[in-house]
């Protein structure tokens, strides 16, 4: 994750290995492929970033990723199909403080629109090799901010509308047919939010706003069909 000034200089950057569990159920109904998908990713990550006044702050986040979706595809040719689909997205950042520096707590929540193609690139007695494109439109982001210490109030705002793109590339051996190997690439890019009120025990003290940031995700999932 990265966050930028309006400016476009780097506020914010938050990187690491986030482990994490996926399960899927999926239902043939004539031509339509339904299925149902949830997944959840925690773990610590690094923070590099900066207190309010401008010195730099190194840190970690601990970093929760959940997302629980629906997704409809009917077939255009024997290989390949059109998509549709949508989903929940919640965010969890739990930014640690730093000696004096307080840490915050934000909560993240969205629905997202997912639309697409996916195809099978290769066909062998080996193995065979399928790809999918998405395109994701995202509603703004719910977002809650909770202050360490309770120097300041809780603020909920809205984010902006956000798009984005998925790619997956999914390897089935011919000799484990239930074990596959998928590798997605997961890009989104959130525009800043309008300045919301920040209050002190009710009393309005300034604005607080969450800047513009991008969500990069590079997954590899091994995944068993029963």
């Amino acid at each position: 994750m990265a966050e930028v000034d309006s400016q476009g200089r780097l506020l914010v950057r938050e990187h690491g290995l986030l482990p994490g569990l996926q399960g899927e159920a999926a239902y043939q109904a004539g031509d339509w492929r339904l299925s149902a998908r949830a997944d959840l990713y925690q773990h610590r990550i690094r923070y590099r970033g900066q207190v309010q006044d401008g010195p730099p702050l190194a840190s970690n986040t601990g970093t929760r990723q959940g997302r629980v979706g629906f997704e409809a595809a009917h077939p255009l040719t024997a290989g390949s199909s059109l998509i549709g689909g949508f989903e929940w997205d919640h965010w969890r950042r739990d930014i640690e403080g730093h000696g004096s520096t307080l840490g915050l707590r934000e909560r993240y929540t969205t629905w997202r629109w997912l639309t697409g193609a996916q195809t099978q690139w290769l066909l062998h007695s080996a193995a065979s090799l399928t790809g999918s494109a998405l395109l994701v439109l995202a509603q703004p982001e719910r977002l809650r901010v909770r202050f360490d210490g309770h120097v300041y109030d809780d603020v909920d705002f809205k984010t902006r509308s956000a798009s984005g793109l998925r790619l997956t590339l999914t390897l089935q051996p011919a000799l484990v047919a239930k074990l596959s190997i998928t590798a997605e690439l997961d890009a989104l890019n959130i525009r800043r939010s309008n300045d919301a009120t920040l209050r002190q025990d009710g009393v309005a003290v300034g604005t607080v706003a969450q800047p513009r940031h991008s969500r990069r995700a590079l997954g590899v999932r091994v995944n068993y069909s029963f």
